[in-house]
């Protein structure tokens, strides 16, 4: 059989074995397309996002070992996206070079707010976007305002801690703090990586395949609602009005994001901590690293068939 790799982006552990296990069987040939040879909807879109100079360029010629896009040293060098199409044993990619995004405060010029725009049109436009970070200058409120709007987009995450040759605290250390101030993109995987040396430049392209798959996973009907129903007899039930939250029926109803509608008796009666509780519970239990999961409730009555059916009989 095909062996197991327990991985938990949360707790950041497994994903090593596993890449390491994956990097041996990944053909190391990529292949450039021209624009001819990469049709979208043939192609796994990969936006990478994050503020001026932090390195996305230089991501994106280390790992295609071509200098496809421009590097400069003086921030803002790339002012549109730039889309780079390859090819990984007949896996076809575009890579989305991104313009380095600015805080709204700081954008003056028309050219700021166009490269902003079209910033905003890649990650809409992606299906997974890395959120690349600077390890020399550790994390800002771009870089916090850049990943909410991953996570309000929907779009799967890998997150890159660039220039890490040049940083000083340890892996640990810097998960701690992204934790703390990033603690609504913990469910994304995380690469240490220097694009200058090529240190796990590769790893990356492992962790953007692996979250694509997540975001694109099937949740079984039956081991869903198991799942939930355990989760909902594990804590006590949220009420209000002196009547119990009570679920019904689940079922997956999108992907990338990944989408749950739970028909419940009541959505008034749902807390926003009870929610987050049962996608923690689903992570849990179906991994999900790095995919955005919503849950869509619908009031429902036990009883809601037999009154419809009723009210059909009166009008006959």
């Amino acid at each position: 059989g095909f062996p197991v790799f327990p991985v938990s982006a949360l707790h950041g552990r497994g994903f090593d074995d596993l890449m390491t296990e994956v990097l041996k069987e990944l053909p190391p040939q990529i292949e450039i397309l021209s624009d001819g040879e990469a049709d979208e909807k043939d192609c796994l879109k990969v936006a990478v996002a994050g503020r001026p100079n932090v390195g996305k360029s230089s991501f994106i010629n280390k790992l295609l070992r071509a200098e496809r896009v421009l590097v400069s040293d003086e921030p803002g060098t790339t002012r549109d996206s730039i889309d780079v199409p390859f090819s990984v044993e007949g896996r076809k990619y575009i890579l989305i070079d991104t313009a380095g995004a600015r805080r709204e405060g700081r954008i003056a010029s028309a050219i700021d707010r166009y490269s902003r725009y079209r910033m905003e049109e890649s990650i809409e436009r992606a299906d997974v976007v890395v959120l690349m970070l600077d390890a020399s200058r550790g994390l800002g409120l771009l870089d916090k305002q850049l990943a909410g709007q991953i996570s309000e987009a929907g779009k799967g995450c890998v997150i890159i801690v660039n220039k890490w040759d040049l940083s000083e605290v340890t892996e640990r250390e810097f998960s701690s703090e992204l934790a703390y101030q990033m603690k609504f993109m913990s469910y994304c995987p995380i690469i240490f990586m220097s694009a200058k040396t090529g240190m796990n430049v590769n790893h990356a392209l492992v962790a953007i395949e692996y979250v694509a798959t997540q975001c694109n996973a099937t949740l079984p009907t039956g081991l869903l609602n198991r799942v939930l129903s355990q989760a909902y007899n594990s804590i006590s039930v949220p009420i209000k009005g002196g009547r119990p939250l009570k679920m019904y029926y689940a079922t997956q109803v999108g992907y990338n994001p990944i989408r749950v509608r739970i028909f419940v008796n009541d959505t008034r009666r749902l807390p926003g901590h009870y929610s987050q509780f049962l996608v923690n519970t689903l992570r849990k239990e179906f991994g999900l690293e790095g995919a955005v999961v919503r849950l869509q409730f619908r009031a429902r009555t036990r009883d809601s068939g037999k009154k419809k059916t009723a009210s059909r009989s009166k009008k006959r």
